[in-house]
Parts: structure tokens; C-alpha cells; sequence
């Protein structure tokens, strides 16, 4: 277990491990870095896609210090700072959608969820 995934990837590559589960933008980066790579490993299965993070506002939220964040937040990319915050963050940019993005990840999470409690994005607003 690592959390570092090109070194998973590398452990798969010089046999010290049988598989790696990393992201597919993950495994095609590092193939890119090293292209041996995709040469001898490929993906054995892709999952669906979903989102790994997001920021939701309470729908109850509106106004002018609502549109003001979202805006600040969406133009983060456009900065040096902005940037640095985002790499802390492992992303690139922010993006504002709407709620039926997350019903793959809704799906998901409902197929893999121990429990029975359902999972909603109800609402229209993102």
C-alpha cells in the first residue's frame, strides 16, 4: 500500500507487486514519463468515471457573497497562489456543474456501500 501512484506503478513494472490500483490519468502520465512502460503493463479494468472531490453549497446560500466565492473559486487556476492552493489540493482547476455529474458517483457509491442508506443529489441548483 502507497500513496504515491507512480511508484505503485513502478513496483508492478520490476515485480515486487502482481497490480496497482491508480487512475488512469496516473498510469498515462507516468507511461508518458517512461513510454517502456506502456510497452509491458496495461489497464486490466476501468471503472466508471466519478467525482472524487467537490465543494457543494447549502441552496439556501444566495446572494452577492455566494456568486463572489464562486467566482473566486473558479478563477483560482488564474493565479500564482490560486495554483499553489490547488496543487496542495492535487487538482488543476475548479468547475462549476450541474448536480447530474455526480449521479455515476452517486451510483457508485450506492453498488459499494455496506450499508442500505441511499445516497440523493436532490436539487437542481449545483
Amino acid at each position: 500500500m502507497t500513496d504515491n501512484p507512480s511508484k505503485s506503478i513502478m513496483q508492478v513494472f520490476f515485480r515486487q507487486s502482481d497490480a496497482a490500483l491508480v487512475t488512469m490519468e496516473a498510469f498515462d502520465l507516468v507511461c508518458e514519463m517512461n513510454p517502456q512502460l506502456k510497452n509491458n503493463l496495461r489497464a486490466l479494468s476501468v471503472s466508471q468515471p466519478f467525482v472524487a472531490a467537490c465543494f457543494i453549497f447549502n441552496p439556501t446560500f444566495q446572494g452577492p457573497l455566494r456568486e463572489r466565492i464562486e467566482k473566486a473559486i473558479m478563477e483560482l487556476h488564474n493565479t500564482k497562489s490560486g495554483q499553489q492552493v490547488l496543487t496542495v489540493f492535487q487538482s488543476s482547476r475548479i468547475e462549476k456543474h450541474p448536480v447530474s455529474i455526480m449521479d455515476d458517483t452517486i451510483q457508485f457509491l450506492e453498488k459499494n456501500r455496506p450499508q442500505k442508506k441511499k445516497i440523493s443529489a436532490k436539487g437542481s441548483r449545483p
